[in-house]
């Protein structure tokens, strides 16, 4: 739609965040080359294979026929966010040499969509191999994350890069080029039978990289080439198996050892254990590609993009108590890319987060407990204005004076601020109408349209647009995405972040009325936890979703409250925390939990949200308190078809 170059603006497909979560003695000593992203006989190609591809030698020319993007958006924003991916969490596991207690301290808070009843699930586990504690999915018979009275164990995504989109050229009709040959395509067709409607045949042609995506998604239909989806083979995966071993696992060498059976899980796990040991893992089964990085479509035409296999386990990036004494993720990179042979964890969240977690574990060693882990939980810090605010290319700050008073006044705002996204915060609120507004200033001229045009605004829609929206606060000041293609003039960085200040403040006006100092964070953006079925308040909402409690966080704070950035009228925060957990290795019986919602489905239960106000508020509960007389208990005892049950036990 708007070129490679356009493209590359936009979304690059090399955002290299600095710093990585694993210390220097556990990257490889050899440095390796940097792949490009888009190679040469895609872009050469590429023009000619996209359907309808315009001619851009003008803004006119740019623009598309009559036609317009046809992708259905999903009604429940929580489905739309799993179908669109997930890119959080964040852990971090303490040696005990750094701790008040003396041992090892783990913390694990899973970003997951907020949803009741809760995608999580509490859990206590008594088995004939011991007694395991923590949360897990609904319908799962293993704990995700949690610990067994010996080792303690959380998990983030990784980012692990593991498909590839291949360009397709066709051969005729029937037939498409690969490496070199005119193959038939694969042929499969499923028949749907539609309650109240007509049946449904659909066809899809497979290539021998897999399924061409322009047969199922109407959006790659429109605007994409042929494109087939290459994946990583998962039909052998021996996840479960590998959670039995780390849900019994006795020590952290125990649950390393559980860990290499994880083929398709591909997780950042951390472990601690109460001998002391701490470790990070993420085995599973990663392609070796050999000279492309795979953050762009490949060309399957020609020879050369073909995995080479996939990486043996002992080879991917692992930790066992390292000199530092602590190990944490939260989506970041995990090694730098040229420490690894080939295209690791593309696309990963920026690392911000990340750096704050590693800044309070060195800033509060031998303080670390319970208490702190559940401090840093909660931190709503944003790394990010107070070295952008004060760097003079942002032109702000001292740096010009607003002819508009009320631009002054917001102006102000911000440079005043500390970078706490607190629900008191108003300056929270103008920092994140003002990165709309720059993204919209900055990218959106790229489009036909500009901040109308239907891909922009389906650009938006994707969870690791975030990368983009993080990383263009951090652009120099002559980088190409600060020039308005639609004027004569070359605008800098301080042109477009001005430019941005001034419309920021009507679109707050348009939303909520008053003025900026009225706008709080947790007023404008309260946090409602809704229902599956409710995702858009009404009557229905009024009996299924819990109250509305203030907002904090954003989507780079440990205490992550992201929105879809599509999402400009509610800024609805989709996904975050809906558990946190902390155990401390001297007393894992003792571990400390919150969680957003409850430990019931049913509106009407007096648990379906009653630890809400406790999770917002930062008030932590015993993961395993002492038994209460009004416990429900229940004991499971296999039997075979048709034995009779013992006698006395509820099934």
């Amino acid at each position: 739609r708007i070129g490679i170059d356009g493209m590359q603006r936009v979304w690059p497909t090399d955002i290299l965040f600095a710093g990585a979560a694993l210390p220097a003695e556990n990257q490889r000593d050899q440095e390796y080359p940097m792949f490009p992203g888009v190679v040469s006989e895609v872009a050469e190609a590429l023009p000619g294979l996209c359907p309808g591809t315009p001619n851009r030698e003008s803004n006119e020319a740019r623009r598309l026929d009559s036609r317009q993007v046809t992708r259905q958006v999903i009604a429940m924003p929580w489905v739309e966010t799993l179908v669109d991916g997930i890119s959080a969490s964040n852990n971090w596991v303490i040696s005990g040499e750094h701790t008040r207690s003396g041992a090892p301290l783990l913390g694990t808070d899973p970003h997951l969509p907020h949803m009741n009843p809760p995608i999580l699930w509490g859990v206590e586990l008594y088995t004939p191999a011991g007694r395991i504690a923590g949360f897990t999915f609904p319908g799962l018979h293993r704990i995700v994350f949690g610990h067994n009275g010996r080792v303690a164990w959380g998990a983030t995504t990784n980012h692990a890069d593991r498909q590839d989109l291949v360009v397709v050229k066709p051969a005729g009709e029937a037939h498409y080029w690969k490496n070199g040959v005119a193959t038939p395509y694969d042929i499969r067709r499923a028949t749907f039978e539609v309650a109240g409607g007509e049946v449904v045949e659909q066809a899809v042609r497979f290539t021998v990289d897999g399924p061409l995506l322009n047969d199922l998604d109407p959006f790659v239909a429109e605007y994409g080439p042929l494109v087939a989806l290459r994946r990583v083979d998962i039909s052998t995966g021996r996840d479960l198996n590998a959670a039995r071993g780390m849900n019994l696992a006795q020590d952290v060498p125990q649950f390393v050892e559980a860990l290499q059976l994880m083929d398709t899980g591909c997780s950042s796990w951390v472990a601690a254990d109460t001998d002391g040991n701490i470790a990070f893992g993420s085995p599973c089964r990663i392609p070796v590609r050999d000279g492309w990085m795979g953050t762009f479509p490949i060309p399957g035409w020609v020879n050369g993009y073909d995995w080479n296999g996939v990486y043996d386990k002992s080879e991917l990036p692992a930790s066992l108590n390292p000199q530092r004494g602590w190990l944490a993720t939260a989506n970041n990179r995990i090694i730098p890319p040229e420490r690894f042979p080939s295209a690791y964890n593309n696309d990963p969240s920026a690392p911000f987060r990340f750096q704050r977690i590693g800044e309070s574990i060195q800033d509060n060693v031998g303080t670390i407990d319970l208490k702190w882990s559940n401090s840093l939980h909660q931190d709503v810090h944003n790394r990010i204005w107070p070295q952008v605010g004060a760097d003079p290319e942002t032109g702000l700050c001292g740096s010009w004076k607003p002819e508009s008073p009320e631009v002054a006044v917001v102006e102000q705002i911000l440079c005043d601020w500390d970078g706490e996204m607190s629900a008191e915060s108003t300056a929270a609120t103008v920092y994140v109408l003002l990165t709309h507004a720059v993204l919209d200033a900055a990218a959106a001229d790229e489009f036909p349209d500009g901040r109308d045009d239907p891909v922009w605004k389906y650009v938006q829609t994707l969870s690791q647009f975030e990368a983009a929206a993080s990383s263009i606060w951090l652009r120099d000041s002559d980088d190409p995405i600060w020039d308005d293609l639609r004027t004569a003039g070359l605008e800098s960085k301080a042109d477009t972040v001005r430019v941005a200040l001034a419309a920021a403040i009507p679109a707050g006006r348009d939303l909520w009325g008053g003025t900026p100092e009225e706008w709080a964070w947790g007023t404008v953006r309260p946090f409602v936890l809704r229902h599956m079925f409710a995702p858009n308040d009404g009557i229905l909402g009024n009996l299924v979703n819990a109250a509305p409690v203030p907002g904090a966080g954003g989507a780079s704070t440990v205490f992550k409250n992201q929105f879809v950035r599509s999402d400009r009228e509610r800024m609805n925060p989709q996904i975050g925390p809906p558990v946190r957990l902390t155990v401390d290795l001297a007393d894992p019986w003792a571990a400390q939990y919150s969680m957003a919602g409850g430990q019931s489905g049913w509106p009407k239960s007096p648990h379906y949200a009653d630890l809400l106000t406790d999770w917002r508020n930062g008030t932590t509960r015993s993961l395993t308190p002492d038994p209460q007389p009004t416990d429900i208990q229940m004991k499971f005892v296999p039997t075979s078809e048709g034995t009779q049950q013992p006698t006395g036990v509820q099934q």
